[in-house]
């Protein structure tokens, strides 16, 4: 969507992945690149999610952990600000309607 709609290029995305301390993250991060077609240099740090006192009501977790995907413009103005503008538009448009 962000490629076709937004004319946005694969140089234009930057992934955090969030997993937890007993994950396999060699599988997790070649999970994440195949979903989102980035190449492992687009990948930042790793987040472990080491809290202590998460309920352990919880007994399911997401296998692969989960992944932020950042929109970096490099300076473009239409890829910036005015692109979160012309979302937010959309997303308001939308809303307005239903």
């Amino acid at each position: 969507w962000f490629k076709e709609i937004c004319g946005l290029k694969i140089e234009n995305f930057r992934a955090v992945v969030f997993l937890y301390p007993d994950s396999d993250i060699e599988k997790c991060l070649s999970f994440w690149q195949k979903v989102s077609g980035l190449s492992r240099e687009s990948f930042g740090k790793i987040q472990i999610d080491n809290r202590k006192n998460k309920s352990k009501l919880r007994g399911k977790k997401l296998p692969y952990g989960t992944v932020h995907i950042i929109v970096k413009s490099h300076g473009d103005p239409n890829l910036g600000r005015k692109l979160f503008r012309r979302i937010m538009g959309w997303i308001a448009g939308v809303s307005s309607n239903t």
